[in-house]
């Protein structure tokens, strides 16, 4: 099982990698802790073993691992800095799902992730709105992801279509601009 802070850490250098970049939002304590409740449930649902220890709450704002938030909280809403845990800290199905993850999640703002954590029949409004605990129970969570798709990254490669040359000239490949542009 990973530790909760090298799957934070992960997320933070990635998403400050990509936003130096310019290719991306940087991360902060609101999105680092949707991205790890998503984590965390599509892991439950790959293996049924969670990917870090920590329970995950309802809170206002979504889910939350109050240990992580605890270690961010004094940065408010600006972006979070660290650096990339080695890669042996993940098993290679815990390093494929953070990778499969963050290719899913990384598209939407920090706004969508929390209006997805807070859509009716989520884990999150079944005990916001339903119960007087905040612990979101694991089985719960599990049971929801369990009708939630993430898009491997196997599933991503075979969806690519292969275009074959129209022939070889010294050796390279030469394609039609109209099967790479899919023109008609």
């Amino acid at each position: 099982m990973a530790k909760l802070k090298d799957v934070a850490d992960f997320f933070i250098a990635l998403a400050q990698d990509m936003a130096e970049l310019e290719m991306g939002d940087a991360m902060t304590n609101l999105r680092l802790q949707k991205m790890l409740y998503f984590a965390q449930g599509w892991m439950l649902k790959r293996t049924g073993k969670p990917l870090f220890d920590e329970n995950i709450e309802a809170w206002q704002y979504g889910p939350v691992v109050p240990e992580c938030y605890e270690w961010y909280k004094g940065c408010g809403s600006n972006p979070l800095k660290a650096e990339m845990p080695a890669r042996d800290k993940f098993s290679p199905e815990e390093y494929a799902l953070l990778l499969d993850v963050w290719a899913e999640l990384s598209k939407y703002s920090t706004s969508q992730l929390v209006s997805m954590t807070h859509e009716k029949g989520t884990p999150w409004y079944e005990v916001w709105n339903y119960t007087k605990q905040r612990e979101i129970d694991r089985e719960a969570i599990k049971s929801f992801f369990i009708n939630s798709e993430l898009p491997g990254s196997k599933e991503k490669l075979a969806a690519i279509p292969t275009i074959k040359p129209l022939f070889r000239e010294n050796g390279i490949p030469v394609f039609s601009a109209k099967e790479v542009f899919n023109n008609e």
